[in-house]
């Protein structure tokens, strides 16, 4: 929707710097500017939005240099267009909108992307860099420290909650994943999401599951939850090893039944013995009375031997 341009008091606008990516004001910018409007020339409408918690009060989007301008002239009234951001972030936004011949310096860069880190950990080093105009990779580097410190608190808090036995369902409350989406809960957890057929995963996230023989990345499994189940469906993991597919249920809001041979009551309750193996008393009978059937079986088979030649995982699902 085209907003129409109105008329507001120079007095009016605020320049809160707590959301301006710049160093400051470039008063010789600000000179030339002042001698455009002595001599009639048009301007571009600043853009403003409603200051928060202050009534009757804007504060700038776009074009600190103009107004400053039209305040330096002495006029009483400026064209601007009021914006509601609507949830965008309102640094990132006066970032984006910060072109031209003068663009962002490298230091105003990166101190941007560091703030509206900062002040939002779920914003991707895509997002950021788009609105400061840097590639993703430069902005990993500019936060790269900011996120290990978020990354740090969260895995000590999954520490912690493993370590007192605090049931699943009560983690998933404390992490703050209880009611996002699939697409959210991506992101809260940092993980970028791929749309294509074919994933490749360099590291294990040490989040989920133990230190395991054959350990699989958390990540796959949620891509995997993501394509092929919806959320409150009944996964099976049948050979269910450090639990990497129960923890990735918890964070994806998965329920999950998980087997392995070994029995572990004290540090993985949630794993359950079974041998699945085949003989006249048992056979491949369903393990648990119940009549409840998975919507999705994992099936992640040892390849101990196998991986040691070979740097490819497969997993069947059904």
């Amino acid at each position: 929707m085209t907003l129409k341009p109105t008329q507001i008091p120079v007095s009016s606008i605020i320049l809160d710097e707590t959301i301006y990516p710049r160093k400051g004001i470039d008063l010789r910018r600000v000179g030339i500017f002042s001698e455009n409007i002595r001599d009639g020339f048009d301007f571009d409408p600043i853009e403003v939005e409603p200051c928060p918690g202050r009534p009757g009060f804007y504060r700038l989007l776009d074009g600190a240099h103009r107004w400053s301008a039209f305040k330096a002239t002495g006029a009483e009234m400026v064209t601007v267009i009021i914006r509601d951001l609507a949830g965008d972030d309102p640094l990132l936004y006066p970032a984006a909108k910060a072109i031209g011949p003068k663009q962002l310096t490298e230091e105003e860069a990166r101190d941007t992307a560091r703030r509206a880190y900062t002040q939002n950990t779920r914003l991707s080093s895509a997002d950021i860099g788009k609105a400061v105009g840097r590639a993703r990779r430069t902005v990993d580097g500019y936060i790269a420290d900011l996120r290990a410190a978020t990354q740090m608190d969260t895995d000590i808090k999954i520490f912690r909650m493993h370590s007192l036995g605090i049931p699943q369902d009560r983690m998933a409350t404390r992490l703050g994943l209880e009611g996002k989406t699939d697409h959210d809960r991506f992101k809260a957890l940092g993980w970028g999401f791929r749309t294509w057929d074919q994933w490749e995963f360099n590291d294990c996230d040490a989040r989920f599951g133990d230190d395991w023989p054959g350990r699989i990345p958390a990540q796959l499994i949620a891509h995997i939850l993501r394509y092929f189940s919806q959320p409150e469906d009944l996964i099976l993991d049948p050979m269910a090893g450090g639990g990497v597919t129960p923890d990735t249920c918890l964070a994806m809001n998965r329920r999950c039944w998980a087997f392995d041979m070994e029995d572990r009551p004290d540090t993985r309750p949630e794993i359950e013995p079974f041998t699945w193996e085949i003989s006249s008393d048992q056979g491949l009978a369903w393990p648990v009375s119940a009549k409840g059937k998975p919507d999705l079986v994992i099936f992640d088979p040892p390849y101990f031997d196998k991986k040691a030649a070979s740097s490819s995982t497969t997993i069947w699902i059904s």
